[in-house]
């Protein structure tokens, strides 16, 4: 039996925060911590320096190896990917950075070390014997249960340094009502555009049409410049994205199935009916209210600890070593000068499909136009035969006014006929040609989309009629 048991132990601790994940020890790297002697390495054998502490290579690619295990990346994908590890051992490292300058000490005991084994032995089917037969003659049972330590250890202290990040947030009673009371407005909006006056009119003439009891409905879809049938918004809490805090009170205040008067505000007028209000009263109420409490609680910690994080992330000295993925993350950023100086480095190492695509963003975002020509011309040379390089050449040639339309034409076609049956590169290679209104190539595209289709139907209904085919046989 090969040991998926280390594989699953190593991803035992997971820290999500809003967006970014936050990995702590127990995916640095099993081997790191079974007092391996340490080895003096040139700097460019660390992926990254943390206000001086070193990430190195195989413990960034242990963590890759770990969190990859039987993924399947486009290689769009793959640079993204290896930025978000990298950030996450970069916020693991700074946490636990953290926790030293707070003096905050490890609560984990032998008995939390024991129930883990134990409970890791049981999940995985193993005995101990078991275990140390996986484990091989150069590693000790108790190194395994140090490295069980030194996770947890690293797992509280991160928990110990967030719960301090969030410590004076509170949720008042007046939060809990916003987030349970909800109305469900039947809305008629008129925008003011570029002539306020024309839209009062508007409104008004909206307005009288109720008062001669016209159905509000119909009403809604004659004037209103909201977009959703009936003027039905469906329930709506306070902060709805739809109107000002301002109009929203008022819309709040007003009395179920009552139409109001004509509300304005800096973008619009409205008239609105409530057909139905939720309010924070009852049995109901006092049902749901510590549940919704213990929601924005722990919504208002999430954000107030990636706020911290993101304040000592930029106070810390953080050198990313890798050019390709320092590069994309400096594109990402918006920071295109210096997505430039990084990438023109990565092309040197990494002559990759993507640095060259990166590198052309980086250069058409940072106006250097000629330079992104250069870039994606060297890039389809390099790999001809690649049909996404010739797709986005060509839609980039498009662009370019000096360009004429057939040598932008030219790479897409050239694309179409890279792309084989790839039905979704076709796709891509339609939707290029519509926007550019070639319509001829795009419907001679679209009848190849079409072909594809039928292909992988009469592949799935030959692949149906063997498996059914097969059965008979078993069962005769």
């Amino acid at each position: 039996m090969m040991l998926k048991s280390l594989r699953n132990y190593s991803k035992i601790i997971i820290i999500v925060i809003v967006v970014a994940m936050v990995v702590t020890g127990a995916l640095l790297g099993y081997g790191r911590y079974l007092n391996k002697p340490a080895t003096t390495k040139a700097q460019s054998q660390y992926v990254a320096q943390v206000n001086g502490s070193n990430i190195s290579e195989e413990e960034y690619y242990y963590i890759m190896q770990n969190q990859t295990a039987g993924a399947n990346f486009e290689r769009s994908q793959i640079v993204p990917f290896k930025v978000r590890v990298l950030d996450s051992i970069i916020e693991t490292e700074i946490l636990l950075q953290e926790a030293d300058k707070m003096d905050i000490q490890s609560t984990i005991t032998e008995e939390d070390v024991q129930d883990y084994y134990d409970t890791f032995l049981e999940n995985n089917e193993m005995t101990e014997e078991d275990l140390v037969a996986e484990l091989g003659e150069n590693t000790k049972l108790t190194d395994f249960k140090d490295y069980i330590r030194n996770s947890l250890e690293k797992n509280d202290l991160i928990n110990q340094v967030m719960e301090r990040s969030y410590s004076n947030v509170t949720v008042t009673e007046d939060e809990v009502i916003e987030a349970y009371e909800t109305i469900q407005p039947q809305v008629i909006m008129v925008r003011f555009g570029e002539d306020k006056d024309a839209a009062r009119a508007k409104i008004e003439e909206a307005y009288a049409e109720l008062k001669a009891s016209k159905d509000f409905a119909g009403v809604a879809d004659e004037y209103s410049d909201l977009v959703v049938g009936e003027g039905k918004l469906g329930n709506i809490n306070r902060d709805n994205g739809y109107f000002s805090e301002e109009t929203s009170n008022e819309l709040f205040n007003l009395d179920k199935g009552v139409v109001s008067d004509i509300i304005t505000d800096d973008k619009a007028y409205y008239i609105v009916k409530v057909l139905d209000k939720k309010l924070a009263e009852g049995e109901d109420y006092q049902a749901e209210k510590e549940e919704i409490k213990e929601q924005l609680l722990k919504s208002k910690q999430n954000k107030a600890f990636a706020n911290w994080l993101e304040s000592v992330k930029a106070e810390s000295d953080i050198q990313i070593n890798d050019p390709q993925l320092s590069g994309y993350k400096y594109l990402s950023q918006g920071n295109y000068q210096k997505a430039v100086e990084q990438l023109e480095l990565a092309l040197k190492t990494y002559p990759v499909p993507m640095t060259y695509l990166y590198l052309a963003e980086a250069y058409k975002a940072n106006s250097m136009i000629d330079k992104a020509d250069e870039t994606y011309k060297k890039a389809v040379e390099a790999f001809p035969e690649d049909w996404e390089l010739n797709l986005l050449y060509g839609n980039f040639l498009a662009g370019r006014d000096e360009v004429e339309t057939e040598d932008a034409l030219a790479k897409i076609d050239a694309a179409s006929k890279l792309a084989g049956d790839d039905i979704m590169a076709h796709y891509r290679v339609f939707m290029v040609y519509s926007q550019l209104g070639a319509d001829e190539k795009a419907d001679e595209e679209a009848a190849i989309i079409k072909e594809i289709q039928e292909k992988i139907k009469a592949e799935q209904e030959e692949n149906i009629e063997s498996s059914t085919d097969d059965n008979d046989t078993t069962n005769e």
